[in-house]
Parts: structure tokens; C-alpha cells; sequence
């Protein structure tokens, strides 16, 4: 059944494509078709950056990346890489840090 479906597909696409220039060097000449072709590769498609099930990477402070989940404003949690590492939840509101992970409970306050 996959087979049939994706033959179909194929052949459809053949039977739908425009029939060849008569002369290369005329098409060559000539400016793209519309201004999508136009664009550089990465202006046209745009990279989704995050993960599956909703995980971002954010940057909490200059030392602290957290790759996870923002429950709300001012909760996180996911894996963190800074100076303690592995599973942790997040509270920061302006200045203010406060992780819970494996190693204990970390206050941070930035000025």
C-alpha cells in the first residue's frame, strides 16, 4: 500500500512538471520566475530552533543555559550547564535565582 501511495506521488509529479526550455541559453538569461527564488536559501526557510514536546534552550544568565520547559514568568525546569549541572528547577525574577537540583539549593542574586 505504501509502495502504490508513494508511486503515485511520484508519478504524479512528473506528469505535472512543466515541459522542458527549448533553448538553455535563453532560460539562463532570464531572472528567476519570483522573488522567493530570488532569496539566498536561509532568507526562504526558517530553522525552528527548539525541540519536541515543547523544549527550548533559554539563557538565564550569563553562566546559566537551560535546556527544558518554561512552566510560567518565572519557572523552569529542565537540564541546566553552568556552574551546577544536570536536572534542576528554576525560580528567577529580575536579580534573583534560586535552583533546586541533586546538588542542593543554589541562591543567586545578580547586580
Amino acid at each position: 500500500m505504501l509502495a502504490g501511495a508513494l508511486w503515485l506521488m511520484l508519478t504524479s509529479s512528473v506528469a505535472s512538471a512543466a515541459p522542458p526550455p527549448t533553448s538553455g541559453l535563453q532560460t539562463a538569461a532570464l531572472p528567476a520566475a519570483n522573488a522567493a527564488e530570488r532569496q539566498p536559501f536561509n532568507a526562504r526557510w526558517q530553522v525552528n530552533k527548539s525541540y519536541a514536546l515543547g523544549v527550548n534552550r533559554y539563557q538565564l544568565d550569563h553562566d546559566t543555559k537551560l535546556t527544558g520547559w518554561r512552566l510560567n514568568d518565572r519557572w523552569y525546569f529542565g537540564r541546566q550547564k553552568g556552574l551546577d549541572s544536570g536536572l534542576t528547577l528554576v525560580w528567577q525574577k529580575q536579580a534573583n535565582q534560586v535552583s533546586v537540583s541533586k546538588d542542593g539549593l543554589r541562591l543567586t542574586r545578580r547586580f
